[in-house]
């Protein structure tokens, strides 16, 4: 059976492992200086420094006032402005017609109102989520045309007693549209359709 009778090189083994640790400690932190040197040259050049438009101001700077400027704007031409509302709260508290919550559907409401109160639902404009806006007005539209359609067949009804058959032939007509197609400009015409009824229903009565 063989031996190994070759003389032991432990101090060689511990030199080597010595010149490799102290390489490696001197590379890496020059590999991270030249790493970051040519990031931060490529950020200049590419990003930060570039004057396209030789204004004297780098773009990107005039890029973020104008994006700035703009979310400002948006906030301070809402109904009621960020700053507006604030002021009123610390103020009146919520017992403010600006600012106290409002019914977001209904029969008395204007369908463009509540389309609008559906803006909650899409959320943050940077990362809006349609489909459940999308989702959550088809649903307002069916409800919504549900009582249209209920409250046409009653005109239709009450229109024939009142010998008003024209009438009678648009409620109904309306009624079959809006069961057929449910969007918003039908919608909107059978709704602004009702909301003339009670003045041509009166000029009818004091006609007979």
């Amino acid at each position: 059976m063989g031996h190994d009778t070759s003389t032991e090189r432990n101090d060689q083994l511990a030199l080597w492992s010595a010149v490799f640790a102290l390489t490696l400690a001197f590379l890496v932190p020059v590999f991270h200086w030249y790493f970051n040197t040519m990031t931060d040259e490529e950020l200049a050049a590419k990003v930060m420094m570039p004057d396209r438009d030789h204004d004297g101001r780098v773009d990107y700077l005039a890029e973020r006032d104008q994006a700035l400027a703009e979310a400002r704007a948006r906030l301070e031409e809402a109904p009621v402005s960020i700053r507006a509302a604030m002021d009123q709260l610390a103020s009146s508290g919520r017992n403010i017609p600006t600012v106290r919550p409002q019914p977001s559907d209904g029969a008395n409401l204007p369908l463009s109102d509540a389309l609008a109160s559906l803006a909650a639902v899409e959320g943050w404009s940077k990362r809006a989520n349609t489909e459940a806006k999308e989702a959550a007005e088809r649903a307002l539209l069916r409800r919504r045309a549900a009582g249209v359609m209920q409250r046409l067949s009653q005109v239709a009804v009450e229109a024939t007693d009142l010998k008003l058959d024209a009438e009678a032939e648009q409620a109904n007509a309306l009624r079959l549209e809006l069961q057929s197609r449910q969007d918003i400009e039908t919608l909107t015409r059978a709704e602004a359709w009702l909301a003339g009824w009670p003045a041509r229903r009166g000029l009818a009565a004091t006609a007979g």
